[in-house]
């Protein structure tokens, strides 16, 4: 049993007697002139690091243990200069910090993301991380083996395990492991859905039975303490002297050997909190009243005033600028001869100004081309907005019915929410051109095989004079495809995207994935990709500009070499391959190849792409890849656009791209496999 040993056991700071003093210096708060400088980590004079051999000794003497959940590096500091004893760095951030409905979600890569930003707030506190959802309930040796990460990587001195007698033999391999461990019983969260939601627990005699064999059962296996969450006061007195290791009550009542409770319920930072959950600050109030008058200032131009501005001497500004004279921005009467200048500006901007497409414009018109997930969700952002009217082309006829006959299409939004979106659907060019005319974008959302087709559509549909193509296809080479067909490759912006959706059915979308948007400029048609972009933020497209197409590019494909034949293969959505270990590392090993090859081509890639395909996995972690959605359907598939294109350039170069080529042969043996007849629903 792991009890409280007389040396220190933590494995981040030492032994507390070895603990270097702390010289605060002067109380005066600094000035930073830049607002993501850190403030400086003080701590309270001559307080030392707090171990486990600290818990046991409050425990001893009946001395109450104090506990606060903190999520990240302020809250910490905060918790630190308050003398707090433990922080725990709770699963909970998934509601708390991250918005989302549940704890189960929450991954050990956010736990030790969450962990390592309190562990630099905080020096002396005891730290603890909760262990999330799935890191320890399918074997002992798992557990074991992500608690190490855990406190290897997340810098804590120990780790919470929700459950009782069910879990004994983790928490005891991870006692085993030299890990000391806090267990939880009562409410637990991760498995509150089994426990008929968040509910008091043991207000009946077989429940409270339960939960002091679940105590006992924790303290067998070796855990140092224990929480007692949402029971009946009685009952976590009951349990605690029933017990020889301190209990951390949070709703169990006085009588625990410590309490704990939420930093953001403590300081009121929501508007609610649960009943058992004292507010000792209201910081909700204030801080939404401190951003309305923020709001206002910058409306009313009071903020900023000279106090929050910096100054330039008036011959300093008139070397750099010797025909404009210098105005004070802080006068009103300044100010308004500045907004004139800016109007005349505009204007004649505006006259010199005419991109192809203007946001300004009453309507924009737009036809999609390809009638899919992703030609689907795009059509179905960009309608709701009234500003675009939006046409499908698709010769998937039934969806194309569905649509026509009931005016649009139905869109459900990743938070949930569902809209109905006005986007009119036909497998005719001449309907668009008749009912529309020519419109003034086209975009390409079909499969790569298909891109020759689609720019022939497209080069029909466009405006002669001022009409553009966006592609946001995957793979390489599709810009170049539509613009020989059109014959001016100018005509043609390329686009990259990690949005992700999926076909619920006949006339419906839904929208299974957030993920970034890029759209490639240069410096002869930047003011249309800015439209562009315009028109796609508009609509709920989160879009951004950049110069760099080769490294978006290759960012992209990369990212889509992973991901979308692995998911394919291995027949998982995108969430489950970032989750688990043996998965983590192909993923990453065929990155690799992919990055080689883009040095050796000399292609600055923008991101670290294997940050970026367990980013995106976990973004559209409900999404099957279109990848698999078509082995599934046994049709042909982008892998000869994507690793494909990834093994032509190694080859050409002399890089091994050997994974690359073993999966996209897998790929393409499961087609011919398949011995189907190829539709590709566009």
């Amino acid at each position: 049993m792991f009890r409280f040993p007389r040396a220190c056991r933590s494995p981040r700071d030492g032994c507390e007697s070895h603990r270097p003093t702390i010289d605060r210096g002067c109380s005066k708060k600094s000035k930073r002139p830049y607002s993501t400088v850190p403030q400086t980590k003080e701590t309270k004079l001559g307080r030392k690091k707090f171990t486990i051999r600290d818990i046991n000794n409050k425990y001893e003497k009946k001395i109450p243990i104090t506990m606060v959940t903190s999520y990240d590096y302020t809250s910490a500091l905060a918790v630190e200069e308050a003398g707090i004893d433990v922080i725990l760095v709770g699963d909970s951030l998934g509601m708390v910090m991250l918005g989302q409905k549940s704890t189960t979600s929450v991954t050990m890569d956010e736990m030790i993301h969450h962990c390592k930003a309190v562990q630099r707030g905080s020096q002396n506190a005891f730290l603890i991380g909760d262990m999330p959802f799935g890191s320890y309930e399918t074997s002992p040796t798992d557990a074991v083996r992500n608690a190490i990460r855990l406190m290897k990587e997340g810098g804590v001195d120990a780790v919470k395990m929700e459950g009782g007698a069910r879990i004994a033999d983790s928490i005891r391999a991870v006692v085993n492991a030299g890990i000391p461990v806090m267990g939880h019983i009562g409410l637990t969260p991760q498995t509150s859905s089994a426990l008929g939601g968040f509910r008091v627990q043991g207000k009946t005699a077989e429940s409270a039975q339960a939960i002091l064999k679940d105590a006992t059962a924790v303290e067998a296996a070796g855990a140092f303490s224990v929480v007692v969450e949402s029971v009946p006061a009685v009952l976590g007195s009951h349990v605690t002297f029933n017990l020889k290791i301190p209990t951390i009550g949070i709703g169990a009542g006085p009588q625990t050997s410590g309490q704990v409770l939420v930093f953001h319920d403590m300081m009121g930072m929501f508007p609610k909190v649960p009943k058992f959950a004292k507010t000792y600050a209201d910081l909700w109030t204030p801080m939404t009243k401190a951003l309305e008058d923020f709001k206002l200032e910058v409306e009313n131009r009071k903020f900023p005033d000279l106090q929050h501005s910096y100054t330039m001497k008036e011959e300093e500004f008139s070397r750099a600028f010797p025909s404009v004279p210098m105005t004070d921005p802080f006068k009103i009467d300044q100010v308004e001869d500045f907004k004139l200048k800016e109007e005349k500006l505009e204007t004649n901007s505006s006259e010199k100004f005419n991109p192809a497409i203007h946001v300004k414009e009453k309507k924009k018109s737009i036809a999609i081309i390809g009638g899919g997930a992703m030609g689907s969700l795009i059509g179905a952002k960009l309608a709701s907005d009234s500003r675009n009217s939006v046409w499908m082309l698709s010769n998937w006829k039934d969806h194309v019915t569905s649509i026509k006959s009931r005016g649009g299409l139905t869109l459900t939004n990743f938070d949930g929410s569902q809209i109905f979106s006005p986007v009119n659907a036909t497998s005719e060019i001449s309907e668009i051109l008749q009912v529309n005319g020519a419109v003034d974008l086209a975009m390409v959302m079909v499969k790569s095989p298909m891109t020759r087709d689609a720019a022939v559509k497209a080069s029909k549909l466009i405006h002669p004079s001022h009409g553009m193509v966006l592609t946001l296809q995957n793979g390489l080479g599709n810009r170049e495809i539509i613009g020989d067909v059109l014959g001016d490759v100018g005509k043609v912006i390329q686009g990259v995207t990690s949005q992700a959706g999926n076909i619920l059915g006949q006339g419906m979308v839904t929208h299974t994935g957030e993920g970034y948007t890029t759209l490639a400029f240069s410096e002869n048609n930047r003011a249309i990709v800015e439209e562009l972009a315009a028109i796609l933020n508009a609509g709920g497209i989160f879009t951004e500009i950049s110069p760099d197409l080769e490294g978006m590019q290759w960012g992209k494909l990369i990212v889509n070499s992973a991901i979308n034949p692995i998911s394919a293969i291995l027949g998982v959505k995108n969430g489950e391959l970032a989750e688990n270990s043996s998965t983590r590392e192909l993923l990453g090993q065929t990155v690799k190849e992919g990055a080689s090859v883009a040095q050796a081509k000399g292609v600055s890639l923008p991101f670290d792409v294997f940050q970026k395909v367990l980013d995106v996995a976990r973004a559209t972690a409900q999404n099957s890849s279109s990848m698999l959605k078509d082995v599934r359907r046994g049709t042909l598939t982008e892998v000869d656009a994507i690793n494909g294109s990834i093994v032509r350039e190694g080859d050409r170069l002399g890089v091994n791209v050997n994974l690359n080529r073993m999966l996209m042969g897998l790929i393409n043996s499961s087609y011919q496999a398949s011995q189907a007849t190829s539709l590709i629903r566009w």
